[in-house]
């Protein structure tokens, strides 16, 4: 199926490049705008990948989206989402390439 929509891969990497910047300390603000950016990326590559039947990124970017998610936040220590932010920005990275030869495998 040839998409009309962009691939997810410039957010998804844009996502995971923020995840990795917010292992050090910045202001709060710069944590509630990555989680907005994040969860949408993800929201957005989890939608992508069940368009085109990718049933193991649907779950695993709406679960990193969930987790990132801006309106109900989960709330833990700096240090206990260190993990999370090195683990979702591998996945994100990983997936914007999965998704991205998809696409051109398609073309």
């Amino acid at each position: 199926m040839k998409s009309e929509h962009p691939a997810p891969s410039a957010g998804l990497v844009f996502g995971g490049i923020l995840l990795l910047i917010a292992l050090s300390r910045l202001p709060y603000g710069y944590y509630v705008l990555m989680r907005w950016i994040v969860s949408g990326a993800c929201f957005y590559g989890a939608w992508y990948a069940s368009r085109d039947g990718q049933e193991a990124w649907v779950w695993g970017l709406g679960a990193l989206g969930l987790l990132f998610n801006p309106i109900v936040p989960l709330r833990m220590h700096r240090s206990e989402w260190r993990i999370f932010d090195i683990i979702g920005a591998i996945v994100m990275f990983v997936a914007s390439g999965a998704l991205g030869k998809h696409v051109q495998r398609e073309t």
